[in-house]
């Protein structure tokens, strides 16, 4: 049933093509269906052209943009080493500050330490002093007793 429907259909369209193959206006619409055809590809040929060419462009404005990248990133990465160099010679700054501060440390320390020492000196020498005193003003308390005594002793006896 399929095969004979088919085969009714070409030959009805086999038919339809004998009648027009001989009117002009089917002769006209073979002989210019070609030229559309070239004139078409023609339009795709320039669309193409168009599309080359604007591709063309992207790349010369992605090439520029990269290498303007590129310098960029050549710049910061010597911003980044004179960076790294200047925090380099900040901490060895810091550490010899810190060193030095240490060593004043140390010695301030060591310098109360003699500031105590000589400070219980003075108060030992000063307590020494005070009984040297106390004993010169005994002494001459004694010699003026003495004397006063020797002198009465002196007058008592003339």
């Amino acid at each position: 049933a399929v095969v004979s429907t088919q085969s009714t259909g070409l030959q009805r369209n086999g038919k339809c093509y004998l009648k027009l193959r001989n009117w002009q206006w089917w002769r006209l619409f073979t002989k210019v269906k070609p030229l559309l055809q070239v004139t078409s590809r023609d339009k795709e040929i320039h669309e193409r052209e168009e599309e080359l060419r604007k591709v063309q462009d992207a790349h010369v404005r992605d090439r520029e943009a990269l290498l303007e990248n590129e310098a960029q990133l050549k710049k910061t990465m010597e911003e980044r080493a004179n960076l790294q160099d200047q925090i380099f010679r900040e901490k060895e700054m810091a550490a010899e500050a810190d060193e030095q501060r240490s060593r004043l440390m140390n010695k301030k320390i060591e310098l109360e330490e003699y500031i105590h020492d000589l400070e219980e000196r003075i108060d030992t020498e000063e307590e020494k002093t005070q009984k040297i005193l106390s004993e010169k003003k005994k002494i001459e308390s004694t010699i003026a007793d003495l004397e006063t005594t020797l002198a009465d002793e002196g007058n008592a006896r003339q």
